[in-house]
């Protein structure tokens, strides 16, 4: 008996197919095309094509450019530490201990709060006189004792030592998944051999969990290149734009009616997005091994 296709079970794709042209493709589309125009906030002015004009003045704009940096600087050490944390935290809690469930609810609790509360928290406690600058004192640090968000310098590093803080849980949950895949046969061969608990992290352990490693990464470095919220609560992008991201050009571009710019630097953010992990990802993924 030959299987009979039946046309119209494809009809139930229809609702969500126009979902999806209607509010993704259709804008993304549009946002595209809008990159390259001097559309603004004057209704009463025609939109024009201007091609890449948009794309010049960001690039030429020494705010866009700063915004770039720290945001590629904010990706790329949280990512790092984010994931040697989690790493070192699901391998030490990988073990029988009697405070096993606690310890990992304790870490995992930052990732499950609020960015929002955890942003107004830490800048209360960052503040000239808040609790990490009176512990300061009270050791007789006060040469450490800075204004930690209202410095050019340390205020993009404190949103990151945050930001590491707030994920490193989360990325020991990823890990503690992988590591109880990996089969107890291949660490007790390794045993048998007399290998080094350093050796069996590096030659069983660390490929035997690649793909928790791949998974990890590409949420981090996609995090990462699109933060905003931790940055607009804790600075704002100050003092003086030193802690701006590109999310917070866009956002700013948007809210002062510049649309073509601001569709513009989205725009310029997508394709490094794009670049970023579509690269980490093809050359983490040839890295892993089957379990």
């Amino acid at each position: 008996m030959y299987l009979q296709i039946r046309p119209y079970k494809y009809w139930f794709l229809i609702p969500a197919l126009s979902i999806y042209l209607l509010f993704f493709l259709v804008p993304s589309i549009l946002s595209f095309y809008y990159s390259f125009t001097d559309w603004d906030m004057d209704s009463s002015r025609a939109i024009k094509f201007i091609g890449l004009d948009n794309f010049n003045y960001l690039f030429e704009d020494d705010v866009f450019i700063l915004a770039l940096k720290n945001t590629l600087l904010f990706t790329i050490v949280t990512t790092f530490f984010k994931i040697t944390i989690g790493l070192f935290l699901a391998l030490a809690l990988n073990e029988k201990l009697k405070t096993l469930n606690f310890l990992r609810t304790a870490y995992f609790f930052p990732s499950i709060m609020s960015l929002v509360v955890v942003g107004l928290i830490f800048s209360s406690l960052l503040r000239p006189e808040g609790m990490v600058n009176l512990f300061l004192r009270n050791l007789g640090l006060d040469f450490l004792a800075v204004d930690w968000l209202g410095s050019r310098v340390f205020a993009i590093w404190s949103v990151i030592l945050v930001e590491i803080w707030k994920w490193c849980g989360f990325c020991m949950i990823v890990f503690l998944a992988g590591l109880q895949a990996v089969s107890k046969d291949y660490l007790e061969a390794a045993n048998i051999d007399g290998a080094s608990y350093y050796q069996k992290l590096k030659s069983i352990i660390l490929p035997l969990i690649m793909s928790s490693i791949t998974v990890n990464v590409i949420l981090n470095l996609i995090g990462g290149l699109k933060v905003f919220d931790i940055v607009y609560v804790m600075t704002n992008g100050g003092p003086g734009n030193s802690s701006q991201v590109l999310n917070g050009i866009v956002y700013s571009k948007f809210g002062g009616g510049l649309y073509g710019l601001g569709t513009a630097a989205n725009l310029v953010l997508l394709i490094f997005i794009a670049v970023i992990v579509l690269s980490s990802l093809y050359i983490l993924r040839s890295r892993e091994v089957e379990l």
